[in-house]
């Protein structure tokens, strides 16, 4: 793996790494933990879009960013059989610690409400996978891969930071899965150079989530929106 597909011809300065580190930390760090004090159980995705309407912006004016991210031509490589492969055994861990851990919650929004499960399925891959596409692996790998020495300690910091954005969730397991997610979807990127190759796979793993009982600790205020606009 490399960053080939987002090399910048100059090493940033000194300054320069410390003030994007310090861009990192707030962004990454301090921000989702400022968001869940003051906004415990709310809506999160009218904020990951204004974000991403602005990291959207730079990027589209960044001279140095490879717009060929968006390729479709990149989607398509030889290691998505065993992507699907890890795919179907982490839908089976999912499914056998939920029956074992609490089985009253497996496939529950499928059971109890399929219409409200099929708009969540709809809404999730378009308002929610695409905009955290963009921030946490375009935007961050574009702006912070020259801090690391190391592809594999980026998508370690890369599965970090996208973790601590669900911490808005108020429970482990949400940051836990995104952690894991993260660390995939990350490599994926690294591996592919394409948004869309990423955005495919956290469609999939979103998926599973929702359907197989999870997603009652990944939505709160969101589900709660959708519903009230199905019931109008």
């Amino acid at each position: 793996m490399n960053f080939s597909a987002s090399t910048t011809p100059t090493e940033p300065t000194g300054l320069v790494r410390w003030i994007r580190g310090l861009e990192l930390l707030a962004w990454g760090l301090a921000a989702p933990l400022a968001l869940a004090w003051c906004r415990p159980g709310r809506a999160v995705l009218p904020w990951l879009w204004l974000g991403t309407i602005g990291l959207w912006m730079f990027l589209t004016r960044a001279p140095q960013f490879d717009r060929q991210v968006w390729a479709w031509a990149r989607v398509n490589d030889s290691r998505w059989p065993m992507r699907l492969v890890r795919w179907t055994i982490a839908c089976a861990c999912l499914v056998g610690v939920l029956a074992w851990w609490e089985p009253a919650a497996l496939c529950w929004l499928p059971r109890h409400d399929p219409c409200l499960w099929l708009v969540v399925l709809v809404f999730y891959a378009l308002a929610s996978v695409v905009p955290q596409t963009i921030v946490y692996q375009v935007f961050f790998f574009h702006r912070y891969r020259e801090l690391f020495s190391s592809p594999a300690l980026a998508i370690h910091v890369g599965a970090a930071v996208f973790a601590l954005a669900h911490v808005v969730f108020l429970n482990p397991w949400a940051v836990l899965l995104s952690w894991l997610a993260g660390y995939v979807f990350a490599r994926t990127y690294i591996q592919t150079r394409s948004a869309w190759a990423v955005t495919l796979e956290h469609i999939l793993y979103g998926w599973a989530i929702l359907t197989t009982g999870w997603g009652r600790w990944f939505y709160h205020g969101t589900i709660g929106t959708l519903n009230a606009w199905i019931r109008t």
